[in-house]
């Protein structure tokens, strides 16, 4: 919330990414919609409204610095976190390679892993 409160005393856009309501962690972003945030549930959407574009040509370039093995993964993540079993069921590759391709997408900056050993893309 301190953040929120520099950017507001900077005038910039507060995004926010609504949430359950019956979640008590959804609370936060939720009101923060209510008191003028701008819903946003993609990075697009923030880039949209800032008139800013991905192009398609940076988003293949950094596809193509993939293998196909690691493109496989990366397409099968979203920005909703899996654990490592449910991926490696989605993949049909066993955890023991999955891990080292995971680790090779961290390094390379694609993927994030969170606590319980669940993966999400990382969109930074």
């Amino acid at each position: 919330m301190n953040t929120v409160q520099w950017a507001l005393e900077q005038n910039k856009e507060v995004f926010a990414v609504p949430g359950n309501i019956y979640s008590k962690t959804s609370y936060g972003t939720n009101r923060l919609i209510k008191e003028g945030a701008i819903p946003v549930t993609s990075p697009d959407e923030v880039l949209d409204y800032l008139g800013l574009k991905h192009t398609k040509t940076e988003r293949a370039t950094r596809e193509i610095l993939l293998d196909d093995t690691e493109r496989n993964v990366w397409e099968a993540l979203s920005h909703e976190p899996i654990y490592l079993d449910a991926l490696a069921e989605k993949v049909n590759q066993p955890t023991s390679t999955l891990l080292n391709v995971l680790l090779k997408l961290e390094m390379k900056g694609y993927v994030k892993q969170l606590p319980g050993m669940s993966f999400v893309k990382n969109f930074e």
